[in-house]
């Protein structure tokens, strides 16, 4: 069973309209909730919501056994996301691709793979969440205007790929390698950052207030500023 949230063009398409839908259709984008082209969509839990993946196996899917994505949203604006942990998903926990104006709020993600991958998005706010993944904590590229405030995470890269972020009130624990890679252009403050090479092959990164314990820090950064913060590092 799918739950989709369907666009005007995809209802169309079952009248005999062709969309480019099956561009984003195929095998790969399965999940179990999962919106293309729709506008305002609210994905709200009530207390003790959760959605288990249970690490579905699919020996078509990504390197012969990944299943589905547990939510997967193409190329739709206005989102907002509340409410619930994701556990064991069997691929990334919140596929968000070409997508704008995003929120996500008081959500938990524990084991599985990526637990939030965007692509190419604009506009989104991660806060009073965490991310205890199995693979990337908040993965993808291409993505522009990111604000990260009070969540924790645990594993690699919560920033990747970035331009225009604000990292607050966060914290990051000594798994969490490589947590801000290939970034430029951020703030982060009040937070404490551990993990080997915390700020790695970064631009223009403003710190202030932050603990950082990270081997190898600032590895091939330019334009690293630090103001009332802490580093220990090697």
């Amino acid at each position: 069973f799918e739950p989709e949230i369907l666009s005007k063009e995809r209802r169309a398409s079952n009248q005999g309209i062709i969309v480019d839908y099956d561009k984003h259709g195929g095998r790969w984008y399965n999940a179990l909730i999962r919106a293309y082209k729709a506008e305002n969509i609210k994905i709200i839990g009530e207390k003790g919501s959760q959605i288990d993946g249970m690490d579905c196996y699919d020996e078509m899917g990504e390197e012969q056994y990944r299943g589905p994505h547990a939510i997967c949203i193409i190329k739709c604006s206005n989102v907002y996301l509340s409410g619930y942990e994701i556990i064991n998903s069997s691929n990334w926990a919140h596929c968000v691709w070409y997508s704008n104006n995003i929120e996500i709020n008081n959500i938990s993600v524990l084991a599985g793979h990526d637990g939030c991958h965007f692509k190419h998005c604009r506009n989104i706010y991660i806060h009073d969440s965490n991310f205890s993944t199995g693979d990337d904590c908040v993965a993808g590229y291409n993505n522009r205007n990111i604000t990260v405030e009070n969540c924790s995470f645990s594993l690699r890269y919560p920033l990747w790929h970035t331009e225009g972020f604000t990292l607050a009130d966060c914290t990051m624990d000594e798994l969490t390698r490589a947590a801000i890679w290939y970034a430029k252009d951020g703030k982060i403050t009040d937070s404490d950052l551990g993990g080997i090479k915390a700020v790695r092959e970064c631009r223009n990164i403003h710190i202030k207030g932050t603990e950082i314990v990270s081997q190898e820090f600032g590895w091939k950064s330019s334009g690293i500023s630090l103001e009332d913060s802490s580093v220990t590092a090697e």
